[in-house]
């Protein structure tokens, strides 16, 4: 599914193939500083990190795109923890360090919150971003996510000092946002 604001952005479910051009990416200690990767990042952590998301995907409670331009990787986005009723689900994406601070973040995240909304039928998305990840938030603004407030990631990676704005879309918001009044 390409992105109408960078037609050469697509999201792809990530497969078995991603992982060559994945792994390099998520070895870099500048993109694990703010993700949830590990650091320093297994040399089989893309491999790993594929099997487990396809073997959620099966079981319908995630989706996980590989972010493809110009039919090259350049990170991850992703649905997680899909479920309840009414349906929602929380956003996820990183995106490896030389493509920073080019929008694609926002234009891949773009096109998995309509995949949520539309095709799954989710009626709310969480996200949360690590507060000193300015980047990171500005993205969640820009999609028009609603900052909740504030709270420790339950994960031994973080200290008490790594706070995380935690956020929320609505998809009447989303969908008010995107076809007009």
């Amino acid at each position: 599914m390409p992105t109408p604001s960078d037609p050469s952005l697509r999201l792809e479910l990530v497969e078995p193939h991603h992982a060559a051009e994945l792994q390099p990416l998520a070895e870099n200690p500048e993109v694990g500083a703010t993700t949830n990767l590990p650091v320093p990042y297994p040399a089989d952590g893309a491999e790993l990190f594929i099997r487990e998301s396809m073997a959620k995907r099966a079981n319908g409670i995630e989706y996980t795109f590989a972010i493809v331009r110009d039919s090259n990787v350049i990170g991850v986005c992703g649905l997680l923890d899909i479920g309840g009723t009414p349906i929602s689900a929380e956003l996820g994406y990183w995106l490896g360090r030389p493509f920073w601070g080019h929008g694609y973040a926002t234009a891949a995240a773009t096109l998995a919150i309509t995949f949520a909304f539309s095709e799954l039928g989710a009626v709310r998305l969480r996200a949360s971003s690590l507060d000193r990840n300015a980047a990171s938030r500005r993205v969640l603004e820009k999609l028009g996510f609603s900052l909740l407030g504030y709270g420790a990631r339950p994960n031994a990676k973080w200290t008490e000092d790594d706070l995380f704005a935690n956020f929320e879309l609505e998809r009447d918001d989303w969908f008010q946002r995107h076809t007009g009044p």
